[in-house]
């Protein structure tokens, strides 16, 4: 029986963007060329292989920063075989229509949603052209400290989220699509307003569809330098305590 290709996708804010300038800091274990991990870039899916810095689709928004993609490792080990990471991610975004700065609202033309569209089709037709057979398996979704201010994004975030989903459903043709985000916490900087909004509407969000939308607090144990973002160490524990265990335990 031939192997069905999972694929996941790594979409939202800077945080699963990848801060520049710490992928020296990236653990042995992870820092290296991880033939089973393929994310997809302006040329098709290639092996993650931090020297390399293969880690942004599309090419436009690569830096050195380390997210979780690396981390996806210990999923295809797990599985004993490959995986593939559709990544579309950009910082200061928020899922709110915004006619002052590139947004996430699938309302807009040309911008973070069409973007993910198109790079969803390119994995699907990368995988036709080669004859394998795929599944979309969830997505990634970490966004929200942009909707965070002002209220009226706050407010709004739960429809727009519905909205995302939906779409993002009808792309990969996968009705039971898993989705996992986390609450937005305050970093030492202090920056969220109206986390407790946003958070609230993430609960809602998750509440429509228990079975497949996963929600979960992170405890960030250390911060990088900017006191915004985690540190490599910190997105290793954000990875080791919640989101791995959340993907296995969908497996």
């Amino acid at each position: 029986m031939a192997t069905v290709n999972k694929i996941w996708l790594q979409i939202g804010q800077s945080w699963n963007n990848g801060q520049g300038g710490n992928l020296h800091l990236l653990q042995t274990a992870y820092n290296k060329r991880m033939i089973n991990v393929r994310i997809m870039t302006d040329n098709g899916f290639k092996c993650i292989n931090p020297p390399d810095n293969n880690n942004q689709y599309p090419t436009a928004n690569q830096n050195d920063g380390v997210s979780i993609e690396f981390y996806f490792q210990d999923i295809a080990e797990h599985l004993g075989e490959d995986v593939y990471l559709v990544k579309y991610a950009q910082g200061s975004t928020r899922l709110q229509l915004d006619n002052t700065r590139t947004d996430w609202n699938v309302a807009s033309v040309g911008e973070l949603y069409d973007g993910t569209i198109a790079a969803i089709n390119d994995a699907i037709s990368w995988m036709n052209t080669r004859g394998k057979q795929y599944s979309f398996e969830g997505v990634v979704w970490y966004q929200g400290e942009g909707d965070c201010i002002p209220l009226s994004a706050a407010n709004e975030y739960q429809q727009n989220l519905i909205d995302l989903m939906a779409g993002l459903v009808s792309a990969t043709g996968n009705a039971n699509l898993k989705f996992y985000q986390y609450n937005i916490v305050n970093p030492p900087s202090g920056n969220r307003q109206y986390l407790t909004t946003v958070n609230t509407a993430k609960l809602n969000f998750t509440n429509l569809d228990t079975a497949n939308r996963k929600l979960f607090t992170p405890v960030v144990t250390d911060w990088n330098a900017d006191n915004i973002h985690p540190s490599v160490a910190g997105y290793l524990d954000l990875w080791n305590h919640y989101q791995k265990q959340l993907i296995l335990n969908d497996l």
